[in-house]
C-alpha cells in the first residue's frame, strides 16, 4: 500500500488550489488542527486524480493563520499525525507548493517551534520551493502587494534571519525528494521561474529536480508537473 498523501499550499494561496488545478476532487473538510503556541489550521480530505493514482489525500490549510513558518510546522505534524492515523501507517508523502516547502523543511530539519521530527515523512516532493529564499520578497511584501501574499512572507528573505536558520540544517537523508522548478520556455532571458519563484531560488537539495516548462500558465497546472510527480510517487512507492 503507498503513503499515505498530505498536500500543503503556498503563501496567498488555500487548500482549494489544488481542486483548482486539477490535483484533487472537491475536498471535504475533516477537522481543526490546533497548537498551543500556534493557533491553528483545518484538514481537508479528498479524493486524488491521476496524479496518486486516485488515493485519498489530505489537504492542510493554514491560509488564515497569523503565525510564523516555524510554527505553522507544528500545525504540520498534527495534520501527519492525523493522516498517519486515518490510514494506520507510519509514514506519510507530503506534496508542497512555494512556501509550503518551507514549512515541511522547518518539520523534517527539526526546526519547528513546539514539536520535534519524528522520522513519519517518507517523500517530500517540492513544487516551486524557495529553497533559497525568494529574490522578490521586498516587492512582494510592499503595502500595495501585501494583499497578495500572506503573513508569513517576510521570512522568505534570501539572507534574513528565518531562510539563514533553516539552510544552515541538512535535509533528512532517508527522505525522497523531488524539486520541481518553474521554466518560462518562451522568456529564456528571464531565467527559469514561475513567476515568483525562480529555478535559482528552488535550489537542488538532493533527489530528483525536474524543470517544468509553462509560457504562462501557474506550474501547479503544468501536465509535466504532474507528470514528474505521478512518476516519482509510482516509482518511489511501487
Amino acid at each position: 500500500m503507498p503513503p499515505v498523501v498530505l498536500l500543503v499550499h503556498g503563501c496567498g494561496s488555500s487548500h482549494d488550489v489544488w481542486r483548482a488545478y486539477s490535483w484533487v476532487q472537491p475536498p471535504n473538510h475533516v477537522t481543526t488542527i490546533s497548537h498551543p503556541s500556534s493557533g491553528s489550521a483545518e484538514l481537508y480530505s479528498a479524493t486524488g486524480l491521476a496524479v496518486f493514482g486516485g488515493q485519498t489525500v489530505f489537504l492542510l490549510d493554514y491560509s488564515l493563520n497569523v503565525y510564523g513558518i516555524e510554527h505553522l510546522a507544528n500545525l504540520l505534524k498534527g495534520a501527519v499525525d492525523h493522516a498517519k492515523s486515518s490510514r494506520d501507517v507510519d509514514q506519510v508523502v507530503i506534496a508542497t507548493h512555494s512556501m509550503g516547502a518551507l514549512i515541511a523543511r522547518t518539520y523534517v530539519q527539526g526546526q519547528a517551534n513546539g514539536v520535534s521530527y519524528t522520522q513519519d515523512v517518507a517523500g517530500l516532493y517540492m513544487i516551486a520551493p524557495p529553497n533559497a529564499g525568494c529574490a522578490w520578497v521586498n516587492r512582494l511584501t510592499a503595502r500595495g502587494a501585501r494583499i497578495f501574499t500572506c503573513r508569513q512572507a517576510g521570512q522568505l528573505a534570501p539572507k534574513g534571519q528565518f531562510m539563514t536558520h533553516l539552510n544552515s540544517a541538512p535535509l533528512p537523508r532517508s527522505i525522497r525528494y523531488l524539486i520541481a522548478t518553474g521554466r518560462r520556455c518562451l522568456l529564456p532571458l528571464f531565467g527559469y521561474h514561475d513567476g515568483v519563484i525562480r529555478g535559482i531560488d528552488a535550489r537542488h537539495y538532493g533527489g530528483v529536480c525536474v524543470p517544468v516548462c509553462g509560457a504562462n500558465a501557474p506550474i501547479l497546472g503544468e501536465g509535466q508537473t504532474k507528470a514528474a510527480v505521478n512518476l516519482k510517487f509510482a516509482s518511489d512507492f511501487p
